[in-house]
């Protein structure tokens, strides 16, 4: 089986397309800078060129460790201006919505009151209500437990007395869980970013948030989206600014699993990208509006998944919204995605913080934010009752309005806005609706990074096991990474965990090097008179052909590293020369005996290429 080739199992569709773009990249540099067929040793050693599959697998341990990603192009930050004007902006709306909130006790109750026991309680993601022998974990749900226990014969006072019984029971039996169970990892709530992890995009740079930020509704009629939970945002001011958080390379141990605090929508996306995949098939689109837990458990882990290859291999979390992701917009109706999905530029995540634990260990909910609510008096009423909620989510204004807000406001807040409870109208009042109008106004000034797709090395090197026969299940010895051995072979690095791609391009744009000025020479020269010296400018090897003019190709190429490698001296030697400048017109002796004109004794005459054509009417016409 050649690298490049698929197979059905756990590891098919990340592996396959790694292994099948390294092959493509190793084919693609050797050609292009060194004019030498390394591909044809992948599964064997060349049988015509001095290369060997140690080569092959030299070169892939190069390209294999280091991450391909997309990345902000951008070295300055082009809106910080914008963002001046959305912070002080901002700051009024959550002065409008704080006062608004505050004077709103009745309406609260009203409201609370009118929420049917029989609708199913909706959580903050979105997926239906907890089975009844589950502790209610939203406001809404607690609100329809008790009413629903009330209907079956129970008392408001009754209902409320068992209800916070429980929840006591339970709170402590999750936060004991929590304490034996949980180690932490990273912490995403401070200004330093935890080692191992690197965040991207101007949304995550600017994301960092204190507990109870708010974020404005980018359209419709709402003017609050959500509040925020300490942490980094990418959409903090715009979910049209792009965010990629990325980790270090997962351990791999069948006994733990890793938790991440996250929240996120509008397709980012989190995948596990196995051996630096470009595209990874394990991309997954999130849909969590509320802060919850990400668990990666050993069956989400390639190696571990029960599959026929238990092969340890590179893994690590990857977090993007849709600029920043390598593989969107994905194959053909990827995951249900549309084409109004691709077109939308909004997307939006966050992170908050990590822990590893055992397979059954993950972080539970101890729901701290109801401890306040049940050391309110027992309500005897259902007004009572709902009284006593509003009460409680008015104590969560006041702080939040106050800027003393917790996590535990926040969650209390937003499930208020979920519920629809709390008043978010963006025209609830004249100034309100001049503020949001002005806000989205301005959020659409900022300008979207440009984006590139680029090489990241992270210090993760690791030279490749040759693959018997080319396949990548089955392996020999290890190739020590570094260029094919006729040029030198693997180099001595600075830093032994490099992935030696800067060593590699050294040795190839190199004055001692032979090939590559000779290469590059013979490309140019096939640019400017239609066939080069070397007809084959892919192999100089067996299979290709011989120089027409080998002394003037040498000349050149030492010329060329004369001139500092410069194009433009190289392109001007050429231009001016009496081969370029010679007629077009034949002379019939000479094609007599050279109808090839290999001996370039006339200038031939070339089609002009559609690229040229276009630059002309565009320069023509002052575009």
């Amino acid at each position: 089986m050649r690298l490049g080739e698929r197979r059905h199992g756990d590891n098919a569709d990340a592996e396959g397309v790694t292994q099948e773009a390294m092959a493509n990249i190793i084919d693609t540099v050797s050609k292009g800078y060194l004019a030498t067929t390394v591909a044809c040793a992948q599964c064997h050693d060349h049988k015509l060129d001095a290369v060997s599959q140690q080569d092959y697998f030299g070169l892939a341990g190069i390209f294999m460790s280091s991450r391909w990603i997309s990345r902000g192009a951008d070295t300055t930050d082009p809106n910080v201006a914008t963002l001046e004007r959305l912070r002080a902006i901002k700051r009024n709306i959550a002065s409008e919505m704080g006062a608004l909130w505050q004077c709103a006790e009745e309406s609260l109750v009203t409201a609370i009151t009118a929420t049917s026991a029989d609708e199913p309680a909706k959580q903050g993601n979105s997926k239906p209500a907890p089975a009844a022998e589950t502790f209610p974990d939203s406001a809404v749900a607690l609100w329809r437990h008790v009413q629903t226990a009330t209907k079956n014969g129970a008392s408001p006072r009754e209902a409320w007395s068992k209800l916070a019984s429980w929840y006591q029971t339970e709170r402590d039996a999750r936060a004991k869980d929590n304490v034996k169970n949980l180690t932490f990892v990273a912490d995403f709530t401070g200004e330093t970013i935890p080692d191992g992890w690197r965040i991207d995009g101007f949304g995550m740079q600017h994301g960092l948030v204190k507990d109870g930020e708010l974020v404005v509704a980018d359209e419709g009629g709402a003017a609050v989206s959500q509040l925020l939970v300490a942490g980094r945002w990418s959409h903090v001011w715009s979910s049209r600014m792009g965010g990629a958080l990325r980790g270090p390379l997962l351990e791999q141990n069948k006994d733990v699993a890793l938790s991440v605090g996250y929240a996120g929508g509008k397709h980012a996306a989190q995948s596990l990208v196995v051996e630096n995949a470009f595209h990874s098939e394990r991309m997954n689109f999130l849909d969590r509006p509320q802060p919850g837990w990400m668990t990666l458990t050993p069956a989400n882990l390639p190696a571990l998944a029960g599959g026929v290859d238990h092969t340890p291999r590179r893994l690590y979390l990857e977090l993007v919204t849709k600029s920043l992701n390598n593989y969107f917009p994905p194959r053909a109706a990827y995951a249900g995605l549309k084409e109004a999905d691709e077109k939308d530029p909004r997307s939006w995540f966050g992170v908050t913080r990590i822990y590893k634990h055992p397979v059954n260990g993950a972080p539970r909910d101890a729901m701290p934010h109801f401890a306040a609510l049940f050391e309110i008096a027992t309500p005897s009423s259902k007004d009572e009752t709902a009284r006593a909620i509003a009460k409680w989510i008015l104590v969560s204004v006041d702080r939040w309005s106050s800027g003393h807000c917790t996590a535990d406001d926040v969650r209390i807040i937003n499930e208020a806005l979920a519920a629809k409870w709390l008043q978010n109208d963006a025209l609830a009042s004249p100034k309100l609706a001049q503020l949001v109008s002005s806000y989205r106004d301005t959020e659409k000034k900022l300008q979207p990074e440009r984006v590139i797709g680029s090489v990241e090395d992270w210090g993760e090197g690791r030279d490749e096991r040759i693959g018997v026969r080319g396949s990548y299940t089955e392996f020999g010895d290890a190739a020590p990474r570094g260029n094919i051995r006729f040029l030198g072979g693997p180099a001595s690095r600075a830093d032994e965990h490099s992935s030696g791609r800067l060593e590699f391009a050294e040795s190839i744009a190199n004055d001692a090097n032979p090939l590559t000025a000779r290469v590059f020479v013979n490309r140019v020269w096939l640019h400017l008179f239609g066939e080069g010296i070397v007809r084959t400018p892919d192999d100089f090897g067996h299979l290709g052909e011989a120089p027409s003019h080998p002394e003037l190709l040498d000349w050149l190429a030492h010329r060329f590293v004369e001139d500092g490698w410069s194009l433009k001296k190289l392109v001007k030697l050429m231009v001016s020369s009496a081969s370029w400048r010679q007629s077009c017109i034949p002379n019939e002796a000479a094609m007599t005996q050279d109808p090839e004109n290999r001996l370039w004794h006339h200038m031939p005459m070339r089609r002009l290429d559609a690229e040229s054509i276009r630059d002309a009417m565009l320069m023509a016409s002052g575009r």
